[in-house]
């Protein structure tokens, strides 16, 4: 299930779609949000990268076990 903060997030972009009358506004609202959450997904995969690097005996830097 997801965390409640997504669920916030995802009603708040209903909100903005049901709320927001005008299209250009609506427009410009809903990009700015799939902006931030391109840019946070980004993060997010970077962060998983390091991770699997991590459980590789990597530390993400070219050095550790030696192992290609």
């Amino acid at each position: 299930m997801a965390p409640q903060v997504l669920k916030d997030l995802r009603a708040h972009v209903e909100r903005t779609q049901a709320t927001l009358t005008d299209p250009a506004e609506r427009d410009r609202a809903l990009s700015v949000l799939e902006r931030d959450l391109t840019d946070t997904l980004g993060v997010i995969r970077t962060y998983r990268n390091d991770t699997r690097l991590q459980l590789e005996g990597r530390d993400g830097n070219g050095a550790g076990t030696g192992e290609a």
